[in-house]
């Protein structure tokens, strides 16, 4: 799958915003590499279930879908 050009969505955690590594993570690596745009929605500590704003779950029903890159 060609991902150049496309702007794509990075749901996650500490992981995905890159904690240990300055806030530079696989996503910025996969833009990069693949010639894409991102939006890094990412929070420490963020859990599958849906308790609170900070979950997946909710998290994911409040992104804006015309979503800009960063």
């Amino acid at each position: 799958m060609n991902l150049k050009g496309k702007n794509i969505l990075f749901l996650g955690s500490s992981v995905t915003y890159g904690a240990e590594s300055g806030g530079v993570s696989f996503v910025e690596f996969m833009a990069e590499e693949c010639g894409c745009t991102f939006v890094k929605e990412a929070v420490s500590g963020t859990t599958l279930a849906d308790v609170d704003d900070a979950s997946y779950v909710s998290r994911l029903k409040s992104i804006d879908k015309r979503i800009d890159s960063e």
